[in-house]
């Protein structure tokens, strides 16, 4: 997907639809650690934290089971995907702020309100996510997919044709660059 016009550049849902009929693009499945940098997002946006904001290790108690972790920086910490660090970072933004960021960057899934939600626990759609992701590198800018540009007949008579997705800024240019750097 391109992430400045919305236009979907390939669909592979599958391996073969006709013998195989389930579509991961559409689908809803866990998205694990994929759904870490919205949560690593607002603790950039809603807390002030940056790539060297350190996040404290130790043990943390996630659903009856207590797990211990080290810490690191905010750029360590998403890079190893540590669902420690993910866990203290949701008890500082909340459940609530994560469920209506996700909402913001596309995501119409129902997302459980549970604290679990910061290690993916979500069933969400991959175009939802990929809807979220276009602000990463669109500077700060959500872009929805757009599908069919046009439609012509057989004679190339133009039929219908659509405009490009309208865009909303959900994050400044800097914080986006912020992310990207944090991603790579």
């Amino acid at each position: 997907m391109e992430p400045q016009t919305g236009e979907v550049k390939a669909w592979v849902g599958g391996i073969n639809f006709k013998w195989f009929k389930y579509d991961h693009v559409t689908a809803s499945r866990q998205v694990g650690s994929t759904f870490k940098p919205l949560l690593y997002t607002l603790a950039v946006t809603d807390a002030g934290y940056g790539p060297q904001t350190n996040i404290d290790g130790g043990a943390v108690t996630m659903s009856g089971k207590t797990i211990s972790f080290g810490g690191g920086t905010m750029a360590h910490c998403l890079a190893k995907s540590i669902n420690g660090a993910a866990w203290r970072l949701m008890s500082i933004i909340g459940v609530k702020r994560t469920i209506e960021f996700a909402q913001a960057c596309g995501i119409s899934a129902h997302i459980p309100p549970y604290p679990s939600i910061a290690l993916g626990t979500a069933e969400i759609p991959m175009i939802q996510m990929l809807q979220a992701y276009t602000m990463f590198p669109n500077k700060g800018f959500n872009t929805p997919p757009l599908l069919v540009t046009r439609i012509e007949d057989k004679n190339g008579t133009l039929i219908q044709e659509f405009p490009a997705s309208t865009t909303k800024e959900l994050i400044s240019q800097a914080e986006a660059y912020t992310m990207l750097k944090m991603m790579q």
